[in-house]
């Protein structure tokens, strides 16, 4: 929506003058700076802050992705921001356990065929299911894709190292399940077969919700909190205005009843809109992320403060 309102302020400014936007200077008719054409590039290339998962090297001659363990896992992504609909907003997918597992989807189902056999009966309802080799699958592992919208038409080529340190290299069509523990590493074969993760990885962040000292609200009975790195700001908005009204805070604003000339009836309570976020005295966006918060405006190493007030 924002961005049809940007092209349609710019469509109708180029009309109305037939001069470009942006001449005399930058200024309108009328001496304003006219920032049409700012704020609708604005819209179609926001700002975002992605964590490092990967590097990338033209070194051999082509294009080469490096995914290093625990890196590579660093960086999630919400199912609706990929498009995917009727699924929970808190569903998240690790980008570096998508693309490994398309890389070595081909793999993955040539092992567990080698593994299945034909007399085996199927489990018992209840029982935990098996990841390829016998193994039970560990609880709590992470959501994987069932179609990731990357393909691998051009069958790329995989490059690692072995446990006795010698080269090992293979296209991915080419891997055929077969291969061992020593050729494929332990943390490929947990995140592919598992679906687990390596321990330790620092994806989220802790931040406080305190009033900002201009405003007159309370301070929240859960202030502190440790969220996903990727939270966007609504959600914050959102978590601050729940809060409040579970602690009875009433904000009174207008209601438009409707009749021409007439004030309106008054609500109570607490919505999201009523709530402005800031950070060092900059005011926060509902579509920034606690990553770029943190990264480009909080600019430290311990935990964010987040004030929030009425909106003025």
């Amino acid at each position: 929506a924002e961005v049809q309102e940007a092209i349609a302020e710019a469509a109708e400014g180029e009309e109305s003058d037939g001069a470009p936007v942006g001449e005399n200077g930058g200024e309108d008719k009328e001496g304003k700076k006219d920032n049409r054409f700012e704020k609708f590039f604005e819209c179609i290339n926001p700002e975002v802050t992605v964590s490092s998962w990967f590097n990338a090297d033209k070194r051999l001659g082509k294009l080469s992705i490096h995914m290093e363990p625990k890196q590579c896992f660093s960086a999630e992504v919400y199912a609706t921001d990929l498009g995917i609909q009727d699924v929970s907003d808190e569903l998240k997918f690790n980008m570096g356990q998508q693309v490994a597992c398309s890389l070595f989807h081909g793999w993955q189902e040539r092992r567990e065929g080698e593994d299945a056999s034909p007399s085996s009966s199927p489990p018992a309802k209840g029982t935990p299911s098996s990841s390829p080799g016998g193994k039970p699958r560990a609880k709590g592992t992470t959501a994987k894709l069932a179609d990731w919208p990357f393909s691998f038409a051009n069958n790329p080529c995989i490059i690692s190292t072995t446990s006795d340190g010698e080269w090992f290299r293979r296209r991915i069509e080419d891997l055929d399940g077969s291969e061992t523990a020593e050729e494929i590493p332990e943390w490929v074969v947990s995140c592919v077969a598992d679906g687990q993760l390596p321990t330790g990885l620092d994806l989220k962040f802790s931040f406080h919700l305190m009033p900002h000292p201009d405003s007159e609200l309370p301070a929240l009975q859960q202030g502190k909190l440790l969220a996903p790195r990727i939270l966007p700001i609504s959600k914050v908005l959102n978590y601050v205005a729940n809060k409040l009204c579970d602690q009875n805070v009433e904000i009174e604003r207008s209601k438009w009843d409707g009749q021409q000339g007439g004030e309106g009836d008054r609500e109570k309570g607490v919505r999201a809109d009523d709530i402005e976020l800031l950070c060092n005295d900059k005011m926060l966006t509902p579509d920034m992320t606690l990553s770029k918060v943190r990264h480009g405006i909080w600019k430290r190493s311990d935990d964010i403060i987040i004030q929030f007030r009425e909106r003025g």
